[in-house]
């Protein structure tokens, strides 16, 4: 199917409305014209018909009546007409012109009262299968034409009727023109009526299909109102509520949507650091490998610049920091992939802190640090020992490895909603801003001037990210003029109700 058929067979309500105006037009044109043109030809049958039922009505009439002339009077204002009625056919009893009754069984003076008939020329003639006829008759010295009925079909009377053909004509115009006035009238008020009724419907269904189109472009900022007619008002509500349907269909989409681009850029940094994760760990293991196999090449060739003990001791210590590296790629491995397989347990956050602190007693007295510790013993964590030992211990890790200046390290607990905040607080220089956020990376080290010779691999606080995510709780650090503070929270533990 073409466009342009299918254009052609689109017609909107308006043009209806014309094409409906327009048979309506048509029609009553026509009507008219059909009634100007056959309304002489109709009250002409319709007087035909009144003339035979007068005579009828005549025939049934009692000549010796006292009655007579009062009934008769009233039969020719009834039917219009002028009567003729004569006696045995040929004698002229009565005549409306008159009104005279001049039959005299003794015939006496009949012939000063006798009566004349009317004397016409007849322009036409017809009979009728009845015994009766019709005829058009003219009067001679004057132009008024009359059509006549004659019955004579009685053996005693006979007559004759008489109707006025101006009169008729001039009925016959007067219903004419009414009816033209009338259809005019009428034609009027359906066309205002029409339009009304296509102007209730016109507007309201613009202004919902201009609603639509910009439901269409995604735009849900307008609302159909309420309309008079009901089913206009049921579809202004059915388009309301696709709209809002749609809305919030949209939005929700768009919230997913939202959700999805930052799964998939969480996804793409994962990707990222995981490709970084494995460069700096094959970079991390290239460096003391190749020691290890310089330094084993040596002794076994016998390239030995100094003793072989200082050799063997190279070795071993680079064998070492190789195994330190390697258990903190498995615990961050353990961590990525536990999932939810944790072991919780009730615990005194005191106790815990002190256990891990005691293990590197020694170092911080060598170190000359002192220690401020402030943890109530009635805080009462729920947490994984694991866990808990791993991320306090790599916070203590790195307090003693950048505390400077006083040398203080100050440990303390607080309560924070459902949790229990550990802060471990080291004097020294505060990270620069632009290495905050990349410090929870593996292999990252802010402080560039402790080289891996120190034995810092830059990923005790990337562990810390690990355990804490896994328990789902918070961390963070805060720098301040005289140092930092690196914190983590340890859920509360509610003791159940007996």
């Amino acid at each position: 199917m073409s466009a342009g058929t299918s254009q052609r067979r689109k017609s909107g309500i308006r043009s209806r409305f014309g094409i409906t105006l327009s048979v309506v037009v048509v029609a009553i044109v026509l009507l008219n014209l059909i009634q100007f043109l056959s309304m002489t030809r109709i009250y002409t049958y319709a007087t035909k018909l009144d003339m035979k039922k007068a005579a009828d009505a005549v025939m049934e009439l009692n000549l010796d009546d006292s009655e007579f002339y009062k009934a008769i009077a009233e039969l020719e204002s009834a039917y219009n007409v002028y009567i003729e009625i004569y006696k045995s056919h040929e004698d002229l009893i009565y005549t409306t012109n008159n009104n005279g009754w001049i039959f005299d069984p003794n015939q006496q003076n009949s012939s000063e009262n006798e009566l004349k008939p009317r004397i016409m020329k007849v322009l036409s003639h017809k009979d009728n299968s009845d015994g009766s006829f019709f005829e058009e008759r003219q009067e001679f010295f004057a132009v008024a034409k009359y059509i006549v009925y004659g019955d004579f079909t009685n053996t005693d009377i006979g007559i004759i009727l008489y109707s006025s053909v101006d009169i008729i004509t001039g009925n016959a115009k007067t219903a004419s023109w009414t009816f033209f006035g009338i259809s005019t009238v009428f034609l009027l008020v359906a066309v205002i009526a029409l339009l009304i009724y296509t102007m209730a419907f016109v507007k309201p269904l613009d202004t919902v299909n201009s609603i639509t189109k910009k439901i269409t472009q995604m735009d849900f900022g307008q609302r159909c109102p309420s309309f008079r007619i009901r089913e206009l008002d049921e579809l202004s509500a059915s388009v309301n509520a696709l709209s809002a349907s749609l809305e919030l269909t949209l939005k929700d989409l768009q919230i997913k949507n939202r959700r999805l681009e930052q799964e998939i850029e969480k996804e793409r940094q994962v990707i990222e650091l995981r490709k970084q994760f494995t460069a700096n760990a094959s970079h991390e293991l290239k460096t003391p490998l190749a020691i290890i196999q310089g330094y084993a090449e040596g002794l076994k060739y016998g390239i030995v610049d100094g003793s072989p003990e200082e050799y063997c001791d190279t070795i071993i210590e680079e064998v070492q920091k190789m195994n330190n590296l390697v258990v903190k790629l498995l615990e961050i491995t353990k961590y990525d992939y536990r999932g939810n397989i944790i072991s919780c347990v009730p615990m005194c956050i005191r106790d815990e802190l002190e256990r891990r602190l005691d293990a590197v007693r020694l170092l911080l007295s060598q170190k000359n640090i002192k220690v401020e510790f402030d943890v109530p013993p009635e805080y009462i964590g729920y947490s994984d020992r694991e866990l808990l030992d791993n991320v306090f211990g790599n916070y203590i890790s790195n307090a003693i490895s950048h505390c400077e200046n006083e040398k203080v390290i100050r440990i303390t607990c607080v309560p924070v909603k459902d949790s229990y905040r550990v802060s471990v607080f080291n004097t020294g220089k505060p990270i620069a801003d632009e290495d905050i956020e990349h410090i929870w990376q593996s292999f990252y080290r802010a402080d560039k001037a402790h080289s891996r010779a120190a034995g810092r691999f830059g990923l005790g606080l990337s562990i810390v990210a690990a355990a804490q995510n896994l328990q789902g709780r918070d961390f963070g650090v805060r720098n301040y003029d005289d140092g930092v503070e690196f914190w983590f929270d340890i859920a509360r533990y509610e003791k159940p109700e007996s």
